[in-house]
Protein backbone atom coordinates (compact mmCIF):
# COMPACT_ATOMS: atom_id res chain seq x y z
CA UNK A 1 0.00 0.00 0.00
CA UNK A 2 1.48 3.43 -1.02
CA UNK A 3 1.55 6.73 0.79
CA UNK A 4 -1.28 8.16 -1.23
CA UNK A 5 -3.60 5.09 -0.35
CA UNK A 6 -2.85 5.31 3.37
CA UNK A 7 -4.14 8.62 3.09
CA UNK A 8 -6.80 8.29 0.91
CA UNK A 9 -7.75 5.38 3.37
CA UNK A 10 -7.63 7.13 6.47
CA UNK A 11 -10.05 10.11 5.19
CA UNK A 12 -12.52 6.95 4.57
CA UNK A 13 -12.32 4.53 8.04
CA UNK A 14 -9.82 5.01 10.93
CA UNK A 15 -6.17 3.50 10.43
CA UNK A 16 -5.13 0.10 12.22
CA UNK A 17 -2.40 -0.25 14.45
CA UNK A 18 -0.48 -1.84 12.05
CA UNK A 19 -1.20 0.61 8.85
CA UNK A 20 -0.67 3.61 11.30
CA UNK A 21 2.90 1.91 12.22
CA UNK A 22 3.96 1.35 8.85
CA UNK A 23 2.92 4.73 7.88
CA UNK A 24 4.57 6.57 10.62
CA UNK A 25 8.26 4.37 9.57
CA UNK A 26 7.59 6.04 5.99
CA UNK A 27 7.15 9.26 7.48
CA UNK A 28 10.24 9.05 9.41
CA UNK A 29 11.99 7.86 6.63
CA UNK A 30 10.73 10.43 4.33
CA UNK A 31 12.05 13.12 7.65
CA UNK A 32 15.28 11.10 8.64
CA UNK A 33 16.50 11.45 4.65
CA UNK A 34 15.45 14.94 4.19
CA UNK A 35 17.44 16.15 7.33
CA UNK A 36 20.40 14.07 6.11
CA UNK A 37 20.00 15.81 2.88
CA UNK A 38 19.35 19.16 3.95
CA UNK A 39 22.59 18.58 6.98
CA UNK A 40 24.81 17.33 4.00
CA UNK A 41 23.58 20.39 1.96
CA UNK A 42 24.95 22.75 4.54
CA UNK A 43 27.77 21.11 5.43
CA UNK A 44 28.69 20.88 2.15
CA UNK A 45 28.34 24.58 1.60
CA UNK A 46 30.08 25.56 4.76
CA UNK A 47 32.75 23.28 3.28
CA UNK A 48 32.72 25.03 -0.24
CA UNK A 49 32.92 28.60 1.10
CA UNK A 50 35.51 27.66 3.21
CA UNK A 51 37.30 25.88 0.64
CA UNK A 52 36.76 29.12 -1.42
CA UNK A 53 38.24 31.27 0.64
CA UNK A 54 41.13 29.06 1.52
CA UNK A 55 41.97 28.76 -2.06
CA UNK A 56 41.41 32.65 -2.85
CA UNK A 57 44.15 33.28 0.51
CA UNK A 58 46.13 30.40 -0.91
CA UNK A 59 46.50 32.55 -5.09
CA UNK A 60 47.09 35.38 -3.30
CA UNK A 61 50.22 34.32 -1.28
CA UNK A 62 51.20 32.39 -4.29
CA UNK A 63 51.14 35.48 -6.36
CA UNK A 64 52.56 38.03 -3.75
CA UNK A 65 55.75 35.20 -4.06
CA UNK A 66 55.39 35.12 -8.06
CA UNK A 67 56.28 39.06 -7.10
CA UNK A 68 59.25 38.78 -4.77
CA UNK A 69 60.77 35.87 -7.34
CA UNK A 70 60.47 38.09 -10.11
CA UNK A 71 61.61 41.29 -8.43
CA UNK A 72 64.89 39.21 -6.58
CA UNK A 73 65.29 37.39 -10.02
CA UNK A 74 65.55 40.69 -12.14
CA UNK A 75 68.07 42.24 -9.20
CA UNK A 76 70.35 38.77 -9.58
CA UNK A 77 70.37 39.08 -13.53
CA UNK A 78 71.26 42.54 -13.24
CA UNK A 79 73.86 41.98 -11.04
CA UNK A 80 75.54 38.87 -12.45
CA UNK A 81 75.35 40.72 -16.39
CA UNK A 82 76.63 44.22 -15.05
CA UNK A 83 79.27 42.74 -13.14
CA UNK A 84 80.36 39.94 -15.76
CA UNK A 85 79.77 37.10 -13.29
CA UNK A 86 78.25 35.22 -15.84
CA UNK A 87 81.90 34.23 -17.04
CA UNK A 88 82.55 33.18 -13.73
CA UNK A 89 82.89 29.23 -12.80
CA UNK A 90 80.29 29.81 -9.92
CA UNK A 91 77.94 32.64 -9.65
CA UNK A 92 77.93 34.43 -6.02
CA UNK A 93 75.37 37.12 -5.72
CA UNK A 94 74.73 38.96 -2.57
CA UNK A 95 71.60 41.10 -1.84
CA UNK A 96 69.70 43.10 0.84
CA UNK A 97 66.78 42.13 2.28
CA UNK A 98 66.27 39.40 -0.02
CA UNK A 99 63.35 36.56 0.94
CA UNK A 100 65.16 32.94 1.97
CA UNK A 101 61.98 31.49 0.96
CA UNK A 102 62.67 32.43 -2.17
CA UNK A 103 66.35 32.58 -2.81
CA UNK A 104 66.20 28.91 -3.46
CA UNK A 105 63.98 29.22 -6.30
CA UNK A 106 66.08 32.14 -7.84
CA UNK A 107 68.95 30.50 -7.45
CA UNK A 108 67.55 27.32 -9.30
CA UNK A 109 66.96 29.92 -11.80
CA UNK A 110 70.28 31.69 -12.57
CA UNK A 111 71.81 27.60 -12.77
CA UNK A 112 69.48 27.45 -15.47
CA UNK A 113 69.87 30.10 -16.97
CA UNK A 114 74.21 30.19 -16.83
CA UNK A 115 74.45 26.57 -16.98
CA UNK A 116 77.02 27.33 -13.46
CA UNK A 117 76.74 26.84 -10.21
CA UNK A 118 75.36 29.81 -8.31
CA UNK A 119 75.16 30.98 -4.60
CA UNK A 120 72.32 33.43 -3.60
CA UNK A 121 73.28 35.68 -0.22
CA UNK A 122 70.69 37.71 1.47
CA UNK A 123 71.50 40.05 4.27
CA UNK A 124 68.79 41.26 6.52
CA UNK A 125 69.91 42.68 9.70
CA UNK A 126 73.07 40.98 11.08
CA UNK A 127 72.58 37.93 9.64
CA UNK A 128 73.12 36.03 6.02
CA UNK A 129 71.40 33.66 4.74
CA UNK A 130 71.96 31.85 1.38
CA UNK A 131 70.74 29.49 -0.86
CA UNK A 132 72.99 27.17 -3.66
CA UNK A 133 72.30 24.95 -6.47
CA UNK A 134 74.81 23.50 -8.18
CA UNK A 135 75.43 21.51 -12.05
CA UNK A 136 76.35 18.06 -12.47
CA UNK A 137 80.52 17.33 -11.63
CA UNK A 138 80.82 20.69 -9.06
CA UNK A 139 79.64 19.26 -5.55
CA UNK A 140 77.94 22.41 -3.57
CA UNK A 141 78.25 20.95 0.07
CA UNK A 142 81.77 20.24 -0.50
CA UNK A 143 82.29 23.85 -1.84
CA UNK A 144 79.78 25.14 0.88
CA UNK A 145 81.88 22.70 4.05
CA UNK A 146 85.27 24.58 2.85
CA UNK A 147 83.86 27.53 4.06
CA UNK A 148 82.34 26.03 7.14
CA UNK A 149 84.38 28.19 9.29
CA UNK A 150 82.44 31.14 7.94
CA UNK A 151 79.34 29.69 8.51
CA UNK A 152 76.81 29.32 11.74
CA UNK A 153 75.16 26.35 10.03
CA UNK A 154 74.58 24.54 6.90
CA UNK A 155 73.74 21.95 5.10
CA UNK A 156 73.12 20.20 2.22
CA UNK A 157 73.77 17.73 -0.94
CA UNK A 158 75.90 17.72 -4.26
CA UNK A 159 73.43 19.87 -6.08
CA UNK A 160 71.80 22.39 -2.90
CA UNK A 161 73.04 23.90 0.28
Amino acid sequence: MNNFQIFNQSLNNALTDSQYTNSQDRINGVLSELAKSTVHNKLFAQVSVAAYALAKEINEANALRQQLEKNISDQAIELIEKSGMQYDRVIVVYGEGWHHGVIGIVCSKVVERTGKPCVLISRDGDEARGSARSVEGFSMIDAVSYASEYLTRYGGHPFAA
